[in-house]
């Protein structure tokens, strides 16, 4: 693997760790919502669009999650 590809893979291992915290971050600022006090709490409609809102940034994180780990896997194959 040349130098090239090694750099590619660092980068993009990074980049998949930042979306899966941006995303996890996401998630658990929605899920705030249901806990706030009366006045602020997500109204009873809009809780379906929410739970489904949390439940894919849930999912994309983990999947960012499994691409930085296959990245990291695959350098220290190379290493």
């Amino acid at each position: 693997m040349d130098e090239k590809t090694i750099q590619r893979l660092k980068q993009d291992q990074h980049d998949y760790q930042l979306f899966c915290l941006l995303f996890l971050g996401a998630g658990l600022f929605l899920t705030i919502g249901f806990w706030l006090p009366e006045p602020y709490q997500i109204h009873d409609a809009s809780v379906q669009i929410y739970s489904g809102i949390i439940g894919a940034a849930i999912v994309f994180a983990g999947c960012c999650f499994g691409l930085s780990y296959l990245a990291k896997r695959k350098l220290k194959k190379q290493e």
